[in-house]
């Protein structure tokens, strides 16, 4: 059987009506080429060539939509293993400074329940621990915040890690140092044995660096958690925009 283009034409002859005689050539013609003609002709009749052109786009769409398909599955992968990828940075930053807002809360209550409340004889101890527990935990935000690419989580731990640059001097009386990288260290002896009242008043109460602090943490979460919300949380992130990381999640579930 001829190619393509040649079934095309006896298909159009058949369409049309041309006559036989123009199909099957001249009278000189062979009578091989008329057999081979007149087969062809039956084949468009009996609709092999109808089958054929069919099996051929067929399989030309199936390709084509399959590198498409493979294409798109690609993009969409790659898209959810990034926006996944940040999810966990924010994921872990909001934990993180959810866990410092909750360690300066021992050092910022007041009253009866503060440490300082017995200033005549403050708890030194008590007090160590305390900041102990509170510069672990604004370590591991600071570490936190550096692996997260929102300018909003980054801009509220700015606040907060330019609060610590601010107090450096007053924090360095009590034993308290700021390295180059931003984190703090705590030496035992020096804060143990410093004046408490200057203690208590950096880290007492809601005005405090403490308190500063605590408020800069809190922000910190909720920014990565409304982040989350619009890389992951729904259809549409938190602002009322289309949420592409979801429908991306969502197709790739079909691949």
């Amino acid at each position: 059987m001829t190619g393509l283009y040649g079934l095309s034409s006896y298909a159009h002859m058949f369409r049309t009506g041309s006559s036989y005689s123009n199909m099957f050539g001249s009278g000189s013609s062979s009578t091989s080429s008329f057999y081979s003609n007149l087969g062809e002709y039956s084949s468009i009749r009996n609709g092999a060539y109808r089958k054929l052109v069919k099996s051929y786009y067929k399989k030309m769409n199936s390709t084509d939509s399959d590198t498409t398909d493979k294409s798109t599955t690609g993009s969409i992968r790659k898209n959810t293993k990034l926006n996944s990828t940040g999810t966990v940075a924010l994921s872990t930053v909001k934990s993180e400074a959810s866990d410092l807002v909750a360690s300066t809360k021992k050092l910022t209550a007041i009253g009866k329940d503060s440490l300082f409340a017995n200033e005549e004889k403050y708890d030194a101890d008590a007090a160590y621990k305390a900041v102990g527990n509170f510069v672990t935990q604004y370590n591991d935000t600071v570490d936190a915040l550096s692996k997260v690419s929102s300018t909003a989580v980054k801009n509220a731990g700015n606040h907060m890690q330019n609060m610590t640059n601010i107090m450096s001097k007053g924090l360095s009386k009590v034993g308290i140092t700021v390295g180059t990288d931003g984190k703090l260290t705590v030496d035992e002896q020096k804060f143990k044995t410093a004046d408490m009242s200057k203690v208590k008043a950096l880290f007492n109460g809601s005005s405090s660096y403490a308190g500063v602090v605590s408020s800069a943490a809190g922000r910190v979460a909720s920014q990565a958690g409304n982040q989350i919300s619009q890389l992951g949380g729904g259809l549409y992130g938190s602002n009322g925009y289309y949420n592409s990381y979801y429908s991306g999640s969502l197709y790739n579930g079909y691949f």
